[in-house]
């Protein structure tokens, strides 16, 4: 059987943080061999509307979702991969949970402050339910990005996990752009130090067997894990976070939980986030594009 053409998700809705987004997808596109589809969802127009010809503002919208993505293919300026566009119908993040999923994506990119964000200053609903709920990594971009070569990587950690399923994906960006990785963790007590600085060197250690060169490691006290972790990036130029979270415990207290959900509204770097525990099994195989 061939085997089926790698697809990489990027949400579309107009807003400044999707267009760095798209450029962002290309570069995992570009480093996983994928093809790069550009995603726009159509929100239903509310049955309050339906006197006012609901169905011709629903074709209106997906004809403007269809040159908006148009636009946004035209406007790339990334590496060289295959685009294709995708619209679909149904509340967005249920949406694009479920195309990555019928597509078998292998990863969702999404900008973290889009229309639904917009002049909140905190991540939308739809950006924080599709990081709980994909069963694929997620990376969410704010509008402040700047650039997508990402050449040093903030991995924070602590007692409760490593970083086993970032491996694969550490190794598959290793070979394209040889970052260097820092794993940082941040800790409440004193009395914590030698254990966390034993286990960092242990985690260190696995990262560099997978075939990691440059792995550093930092630990920081404090009391607020997500700040901690965002003035770190911050005032070290880390281009990216990485973060693997698990359930209920380790970090997730930090996920969803406090954490998880505060570096992603704070952070001002685009952030990785993987659960998993929900990684699918992927024996399918996929081979032609969704039409629109």
């Amino acid at each position: 059987m061939e085997k089926r053409q790698k697809k990489i998700i990027v949400a579309i809705d107009g807003s400044p943080s999707s267009h760095k987004a798209m450029h962002v997808g290309g570069e995992f596109a570009a480093i996983h061999n994928a093809e790069l589809i550009l995603l726009h969802v159509v929100e239903p127009v509310p049955n309050l509307f339906e006197f006012f010809a609901e169905d011709e503002l629903n074709e209106k919208r997906r004809v403007w979702g269809i040159r908006m993505l148009e636009a946004a293919k035209k406007a790339y300026e990334g590496p060289e991969v295959n685009i294709s566009e995708m619209i679909v119908t149904g509340k967005p993040y249920k949406s694009i949970v479920e195309a990555s999923e019928e597509i078998l994506a292998e990863m969702i990119v999404i900008g973290s402050w889009g229309k639904h964000a917009e002049g909140s200053g905190m991540v939308g609903t739809n950006v924080q339910k599709i990081v709980r709920t994909a069963r694929v990594p997620v990376v969410t971009v704010p509008e402040f990005a700047d650039g997508t070569q990402f050449s040093k990587v903030l991995l924070p950690v602590d007692l409760e996990f490593g970083a086993i399923e970032l491996q694969r994906y550490l190794y598959e960006y290793h070979k394209v752009y040889n970052p260097v990785v820092e794993m940082l963790a941040v800790v409440r007590r004193e009395a914590d130090l030698e254990e966390t600085k034993s286990y960092l060197n242990k985690q260190k250690s696995l990262l560099k067997k997978a075939g990691i060169k440059d792995v550093l490691t930092k630990i920081v006290m404090g009391t607020d894990p997500a700040r901690e972790v965002v003035k770190y990036s911050e005032e070290n130029g880390h281009d990216i976070i990485w973060m693997e979270t698990h359930g209920r415990k380790g970090l997730a207290g930090w996920f969803f939980g406090s954490v998880t959900g505060e570096i992603l509204n704070i952070s001002r770097i685009p952030v990785l986030s993987l659960h998993p525990e929900r990684e699918q099994n992927r024996t399918q195989y996929y081979h032609s594009n969704l039409p629109i």
